[in-house]
């Protein structure tokens, strides 16, 4: 019984560095290892990952601080969004969740101060284009042309995109399936 014959770990393996426009070949000690670029590209990393650990943690810039109202009379938000052909004059005291509901798609028109008096007035300013139920429009010019004249907030102020973006998922599915009483053991 003859062994077989090893190759040297830095012979190379026969394939080829996966760092773009590399046409060097990977050594076996490489290859075994999952490492699947060049000697030259493994030495070029490590030299980067030494200097970026000799110069410490990166410096993270803290958030700046979202202007907040006076909270002991505050009565939350008076939002316009755009969905598709629609426009919504909603209320709400939490802004970030309640713009989470919404499709990934919607436009935030404006943001306001104000309570649900004021979002009531608004549905009776606009109620000449409501669309269906009582805070969806349409999103004809006259709406929009109203809603640009609304005295709002800085927007970039209040809100990040990802204070707001609706969380993305894969629903579950569910698969049903017959079970035989004989196998599931009820012998009948």
């Amino acid at each position: 019984m003859g062994r077989k014959h090893r190759p040297h770990p830095d012979d190379f393996s026969g394939h080829q560095c996966s760092w773009f426009m590399c046409t060097a070949m990977i050594s076996n000690r490489f290859h075994r290892a999952g490492i699947m670029i060049c000697q030259e590209h493994a030495l070029q990393t490590w030299a980067t990952v030494e200097q970026m650990n000799a110069s410490g943690p990166p410096i993270r810039e803290e958030p700046k601080p979202k202007p907040v109202p006076n909270w002991d009379n505050f009565e939350g938000y008076v939002y316009y969004i755009r969905i598709a052909d629609l426009v919504k004059i909603g209320h709400t005291k939490n802004l970030d969740r309640r713009l989470a509901t919404y499709p990934p798609g919607m436009e935030i028109l404006k943001i306001r101060y104000g309570s649900r008096a004021l979002e009531h007035q608004e549905h009776i300013r606009f109620s000449e284009h409501l669309n269906h139920g009582r805070e969806w429009f349409q999103a004809n010019e006259r709406v929009l042309q109203l809603v640009s004249e609304v005295n709002g907030l800085d927007i970039e102020d209040h809100l990040e995109p990802e204070d707001y973006q609706r969380r993305q998922h894969t629903p579950q599915i569910v698969r049903h399936r017959r079970v035989n009483s004989e196998r599931a053991g009820h012998g009948h």
